[in-house]
C-alpha cells in the first residue's frame, strides 16, 4: 500500500431517483438526469452495491473499491478502514421535497442478519 499522497480526487456523482425527490440539487452544479426527481446524490461511496468512479485525472475511471486496494493509506490517512475493510465513509446530499419518516439504524452490536449498522 502506497503512503505517498494522492492527487485530488474528484468522482462522478451517483443519482438516485426517489418518489419524494426533487430538481433542488441541480442548483450544486450536480448534472441530474431530465425529467425525473432526484432524492439523492452520492459522491463518496464504496460498497458492494455501488462504487464511486474518479471523474478525471491520473486515476480516471478507477473505482474508490480499486483505489482502497492500491493506495488505503494515503487515502485514509491515520482513519481505519470500516470493518468490511471498505472506505468508512458513504457521502452524499438529500433533496427530499416531501416529509420524510424518521430513520432509526442498527447499532455496531447489531447481528448482521438483523442489518447494516450505521452511525449518521
Amino acid at each position: 500500500m502506497s503512503a505517498r499522497p494522492l492527487p485530488p480526487l474528484r468522482f462522478a456523482p451517483r443519482t438516485f431517483e426517489k418518489v419524494w425527490g426533487g430538481r433542488r440539487l441541480a442548483a450544486l452544479g450536480i448534472d441530474l438526469p431530465p425529467g425525473t426527481a432526484i432524492g439523492e446524490v452520492w459522491l463518496v461511496v464504496d460498497r458492494a452495491e455501488e462504487q464511486s468512479v474518479v471523474a478525471s485525472g491520473p486515476y480516471a475511471g478507477q473505482t474508490l473499491d480499486a483505489l482502497m486496494q492500491a493506495h488505503a493509506s494515503a487515502l485514509l490517512g491515520r482513519s481505519r478502514r470500516a470493518s468490511n475493510g471498505r472506505f468508512p465513509l458513504l457521502v452524499k446530499y438529500i433533496d427530499a421535497s416531501q416529509p420524510l419518516s424518521v430513520q432509526v439504524h442498527p447499532g455496531p452490536h447489531t447481528p448482521p442478519e438483523l442489518g447494516e449498522s450505521k452511525t449518521e
